[in-house]
């Protein structure tokens, strides 16, 4: 995986376990035994015993997320989270699983940048520091700058005819707050088409 991603998914790690510790002891008496410990996987909770864990900062991601979902009802209930919330900690735990089984040669850059919006999304839900919040919107700014620069651009004739360019930012007419990159141009009558990064997909515009 790469350096950047690993950084990304230790601060994941280090901000849900300081949301747990924040919001748990106020949750439950026993917390540590019936929010934590019980609620851990066969495996999990021998890794607990073996190790002699006794702080949500020791236990590692996934188990962190399985005690975020599986305390759920009550967090959501003093939280006032929405049920969209918990689809992010699902996505979450999926994203986890994949990148802990990735290969030496990686993932497509699509993948990646729809696994950094569902890291965002999942650290506004955890109430994560806004400096990381922001580091993960770099990030996905940059993978989708990789993504443009990586497509070949139009010959320059084409871009001189063509309403938009390989590059250029830009939105939907029906919904402005719809924005993505064009990586290339397919002219045509009666009008011009372009594929454009959106989403962490690429997806076929009309130019009207």
């Amino acid at each position: 995986m790469d350096h950047n991603l690993n950084n990304l998914l230790r601060k994941a790690t280090e901000a849900l376990a300081n949301y747990l510790d924040w919001l748990l002891p106020s949750l439950f008496d026993n917390w540590w035994k019936d929010a934590v410990v019980d609620k851990l996987s066969f495996q999990q909770q021998r890794r607990v015993e073996q190790k002699g864990i006794v702080s949500l900062s020791s236990l590692d991601f996934a188990a962190l997320l399985r005690v975020l979902d599986q305390n759920w009802y009550r967090i959501s209930m003093k939280m006032n989270l929405s049920p969209e919330s918990r689809h992010f900690v699902k996505e979450m735990q999926t994203v986890r699983n994949r990148w802990a089984h990735a290969g030496t040669e990686g993932f497509p850059l699509e993948d990646v940048y729809r696994d950094m919006d569902t890291m965002q999304r999942f650290a506004t839900v955890i109430e994560a520091e806004e400096a990381f919040i922001q580091e993960i919107r770099t990030t996905k700014t940059s993978l989708l700058e990789s993504r443009v620069t990586s497509i070949s651009k139009a010959p320059a004739n084409e871009a001189q005819t063509a309403e938009f360019e390989p590059g250029q930012i830009v939105f939907l007419k029906s919904n402005p707050e719809i924005k993505g990159a064009v990586v290339s141009i397919m002219q045509g009558k009666p009008e011009n088409r372009y594929n454009v990064f959106i989403d962490g997909q690429t997806r076929i515009f009309y130019a009207s």
